[in-house]
């Protein structure tokens, strides 16, 4: 299901930068918290 947009987004680096910045937020919060 999610296959098909990330072949989408690897298209479009901008989509991917809007794509990856909210993910890389969240996995520093996840990652990071106690």
């Amino acid at each position: 299901m999610g296959s098909g947009r990330h072949l989408h987004v690897g298209l479009n680096p901008t989509a991917y930068c809007f794509e990856a910045m909210p993910f890389v937020e969240w996995f520093k919060v996840t990652y990071m918290s106690p």
